[in-house]
């Protein structure tokens, strides 16, 4: 196994406290948000897993820079990000001994490694049905655990039971939420959340409280200009808006405040949740009808900041503007 018994890392300085780490190509790590990882609730779906305690995967090149380590191999870390440096989450340690290399504070770069074009439209192809959701998942393959992890079912909903077909199944760290698919496609460009990503790139066309309304024929026009890995995000709907209008609910859109959907080969692609897993929309009338459903969720929502913005990120299609919107980039 992967992780096991002979596992080995050279403890010492390696894990002093303020050293860097880089994850390794084609290695993945998990990040938490709580160091107890005997304590982990999961929730199991006919299309997915849910871990609410589970923040990212760090991809390959993302840099962490150690905190602290507890007595039970627990290291607390700092995600390096561009934009911040105070994304902290807790690692195993077995993850930095397996999974990283120790480097020097000035070999800490933030270069992000877009996949082409062409392979993120095969990428997508194959992404309904055949990859799950997963709550916080950025990671296209299973990632191993080690077995002092400890995982508790659960129910979505407290009042409701577990359903007897999942009752034992296990957690399988595999899959994307909503942003984490494009996040993954993007190697690093793109910020991990809804709201982060919706400030990013170029603005196609934003819908908002006080948007003129649109037919479904000026609609569908402007879905024609849209490109393959475009991003329809819908953000700042409230609890008050979940409560009351039935469309807002977690099996509707999904369970976090914002919602991401990816346009792929005239269509749109969404990863909605444990219950819907990978969505795939082609025909034409249910992309217009998916796409006005959360038009008017915006019009309906009590939240002045409630809005639909559609953003073009993928440097293959901005060319030369791509400079003016990622300007760190090379």
């Amino acid at each position: 196994m992967f992780f096991g018994v002979a596992w080995f890392f050279a403890t010492g300085s390696a894990f002093a406290n303020g050293n860097f780490f880089v994850v390794k190509e084609n290695c993945s790590v998990p990040l938490y948000n709580t160091e107890d990882l005997k304590q982990l609730p999961y929730y199991v779906g006919h299309y997915g897993t849910s871990c609410r305690k589970l923040m990212s995967v760090l991809l390959p090149g993302s840099f962490l820079e150690l905190i602290s380590k507890n007595a039970k191999g627990v290291c607390k870390v700092s995600w390096l990000r561009r934009e911040d440096k105070t994304n902290v989450g807790y690692v195993h340690e077995q993850f930095l001994g397996q999974c990283c290399r120790q480097v020097q504070e000035k070999d800490v770069k933030y270069e992000a490694s877009p996949m082409p074009l062409e392979e993120i439209r095969k990428f997508f192809a194959r992404c309904p049905g055949q990859i799950p959701y997963c709550w916080g998942g950025n990671w296209e393959y299973e990632i191993e655990l080690p077995q002092d992890y400890g995982f508790e079912q659960v129910s979505e909903d407290p009042k409701e039971q577990i359903k007897e077909e999942f009752v034992g199944m296990p957690y399988r760290l595999r899959g994307f939420d909503c942003c984490g698919v494009v996040y993954y496609v993007a190697g690093g460009l793109l910020k991990r959340t809804t709201w982060g990503i919706r400030e990013q790139g170029k603005l196609l066309r934003c819908f908002d409280k006080k948007s003129k309304e649109m037919s479904r024929e000026e609609l569908a026009k402007f879905l024609d200009t849209l490109c393959d890995t475009d991003c329809i995000i819908l953000r700042g709907r409230s609890e008050e808006d979940i409560k009351r209008i039935p469309e807002y609910s977690a099996k509707n859109i999904g369970t976090d405040p914002g919602h991401l959907a990816v346009w792929y080969n005239g269509g749109v692609l969404e990863f909605r949740g444990v219950d819907y897993g990978c969505e795939y929309r082609k025909k034409r009338e249910e992309v217009l009808d998916r796409v006005m459903r959360w038009i008017k969720l915006v019009k309906d929502s009590k939240n002045d900041q409630c809005d639909l913005r559609f953003i073009r990120w993928h440097p293959e299609l901005l060319k030369e503007e791509f400079k003016k919107f990622f300007p760190q980039e090379k």
